[in-house]
């Protein structure tokens, strides 16, 4: 359920810097048409920027959680048993079998 849900949230926010984009996208065909700025500021910066923001942040908030609560089954340790440290030549520990 957790990687359904990742990749729904993930996806949510791809749509939304698109949709965010493609609003920007319009800015200049309107300008010829005659359109007023504070129409284009009101129909489509606003509202593209905020989706903009808002599929970031939803990214951001996605790896963030990712990275903090990584899944169990990518960390198994595997058993100690005939596992020997050694220090490598940088100085660093290091484990062989």
């Amino acid at each position: 359920m957790d990687r359904f849900a990742m990749l729904f949230l993930t996806l949510a926010g791809l749509i939304s810097i698109y949709a965010g984009y493609q609003l920007f996208c319009g800015l200049p065909a309107l300008r010829t048409q005659g359109v007023t700025p504070a129409s284009v500021l009101l129909l489509n910066i606003v509202p593209g920027a905020l989706l903009a923001v808002g599929g970031i942040a939803i990214l951001t908030v996605e790896a963030r959680t990712l990275i903090s609560h990584p899944s169990s089954i990518e960390h198994r340790q595997p058993s100690n048993e005939g596992a020997t440290w050694h220090r490598t030549k940088a100085g660093l520990l290091s484990r062989s079998a």
